[in-house]
């Protein structure tokens, strides 16, 4: 059965795959990343009664800095134009914690 991440992520991959006009080995490689930032970020808020805020936005920042340096590494330079501009209004990108949420 599918986690709740894993909705999140399988849903956030989908659209990105059509909005990017992906192939089928960067869909692959994208819902392997999608997954893993979003089971991170859902374990991150597991933890966030035991972090200040100070390490939970660090952990968080540095989880998305590592995600978005792996996107970069399969798309080409106008996919990620489109990227870019596809995650300025994505609550998956503004606030995981709610694209999480709203999976369950």
């Amino acid at each position: 059965m599918p986690t709740t991440a894993h909705k999140a992520a399988d849903k956030l991959t989908k659209e990105m795959a059509n909005a990017l006009r992906l192939n089928e080995a960067e869909v692959v490689k994208l819902s392997k990343f999608n997954r893993e930032r979003f089971q991170k970020l859902a374990a991150l808020q597991q933890q966030a009664s035991q972090l200040s805020q100070r390490q939970e936005d660090l952990q968080r920042s540095q989880l998305e800095q590592q995600y978005h340096e792996r996107i970069f590494g399969i798309l080409n330079a106008q996919q990620y134009v489109q990227y870019k501009r596809f995650r300025e209004n994505r609550r998956e990108f503004t606030n995981p914690g709610q694209a999480l949420a709203s999976a369950r």
